[in-house]
């Protein structure tokens, strides 16, 4: 694993610091190393080697040897150590002697000249009908620790639109070719954010994904959010419900659980009923909460259940229409004797930004409009990110996240 580096003279420099070296000797006669002279204090030149330049991808497990000062001879035979002198020369100069080391230390992000680039796609209408323009705005933020130079991101627009112009307003330059969009502008820095934002018109059938990617000059500490991809169906494809759910979640409080969801519309909604288990696939009816017939605006439920097992415990939702016909939703569950997650969404209100921290990278963040159209949607984000929110227009949103286990959490939100 990784590659063999040929560093040159050049590219070694001094750090400025200097400590106090001492030769251990090692003699035929005596196996054990021993302490031999001191030598007055050294200044210590290095260089800096990233993981990339080693060939090594981001997760991937590492194994290694630590190779001791002085092992290395002319032939620089770094496995067999067949090299090593039994009696290493006091002082340098001579085989084995101290003139490569390897050191230790530690040093901060900010020392180091790297940034993390983040692309993120969103659209205006995430339910157009076909021959509709949509607005698609690609987001590029620099999360540090550094600024970033010669930024570049490449989007590609899928066969199921067509590309139809650029809205003003971004800096650098973009251009379109082939269903390619390349944007382009220098410097980023820390914090910063730049946007472009471009119309496209849908066509009757086709793909529907964009993807975009983004690089820039500098290493990227977290390579995993450089590409991201967005899905706009059609109004026509997207399947019909007569209850358009938003959110479902259950918290444990004390002494009983509360089970909340929330509706974006609903169309000859008669009642809920929740179902509890305990096995995860028993259920047995607890509740009924009565629905709003047809509605098109957003409406909150709750249902207290005040005698839980004190154990985890299972729910789901089934939603019945005045003519009998019903669909469910869940099962998910709840733990009473698990700790909080610790998900913080700021500011709230928010402005231009959204930030998130403490996700599970293993989920699906999205951000709905009242009328329940997703706005934005993330796959397995970032455990700490940052949303940008430049394209939607102020009022009420709800941030929803849905676990592998189809456990939802949702939180509104506001925008000015």
């Amino acid at each position: 694993m990784g590659s063999l580096l040929s560093i040159g003279t050049s590219d070694w420099g001094s750090t400025g610091k200097s400590f106090q070296t001492t030769v251990f000797q090692r003699n035929s006669g005596d196996p054990v190393m021993k302490q031999d002279e001191d030598i007055s204090k050294q200044t210590i030149h290095g260089v800096f080697i990233t993981y990339a330049q080693l060939g090594i991808n981001s997760n991937e497990t590492m194994y290694g040897v630590s190779i001791f000062p002085g092992d290395v001879d002319n032939t620089m035979d770094l496995i067999d150590l067949s090299d090593v002198p039994n009696d290493t020369p006091t002082g340098s100069g001579g085989p084995g002697g101290l003139d490569m080391m390897g050191g230790g230390g530690y040093f901060g992000s900010e020392d180091v000249l790297v940034s993390d680039l983040q692309v993120d796609l969103s659209s205006n209408n995430m339910a157009p009908a076909e021959g509709d323009p949509i607005e698609i705005t690609i987001s590029i933020n620099n999360n540090g620790p550094t600024i970033n130079y010669n930024i570049t991101s490449t989007t590609t627009i899928p066969d199921g639109y067509t590309f139809d112009g650029f809205v003003s307003g971004y800096t650098g330059s973009a251009s379109q070719s082939s269903g390619t969009i390349t944007m382009s502008f220098d410097p980023l820095g820390k914090d910063n954010n730049q946007t472009l934002t471009f119309t496209a018109i849908a066509e009757p059938s086709g793909d529907r994904t964009f993807t975009s990617d983004v690089s820039g000059d500098r290493t990227d500490v977290s390579p995993g959010n450089n590409s991201d991809n967005l899905t706009i169906l059609l109004a026509s494809d997207q399947e019909p419900y007569p209850v358009s759910l938003i959110s479902f979640y259950a918290e444990s409080h004390k002494k009983k659980n509360i089970i909340s969801w929330t509706t974006a519309s609903e169309i000859n909604n008669d009642y809920f009923e929740i179902e509890r288990s305990i096995s995860g696939t028993d259920f047995k009816p607890i509740g009924i909460v009565n629905g709003h017939g047809t509605s098109n605006s957003v409406i909150d439920y709750e249902f207290r259940d005040h005698s839980p097992p004190r154990e985890v415990v299972y729910y789901k939702l089934k939603q019945v229409d005045y003519d009998g016909t019903f669909e469910y939703f869940g099962p998910i569950a709840v733990n009473p004797a698990a700790s909080e997650e610790k998900i913080k969404v700021y500011p709230n209100p928010a402005r231009e930004k959204l930030y998130i921290s403490g996700l599970n990278q293993d989920i699906i963040l999205s951000i709905y409009n009242p009328n329940g159209q997703i706005m934005y949607q993330k796959t397995n984000p970032q455990q700490n990110m940052q949303v940008n929110l430049s394209h939607l227009s102020s009022g009420l949103y709800f941030l929803r996240i849905v676990y592998p286990d189809g456990k939802t959490k949702s939180q509104k939100i506001s925008i000015e």
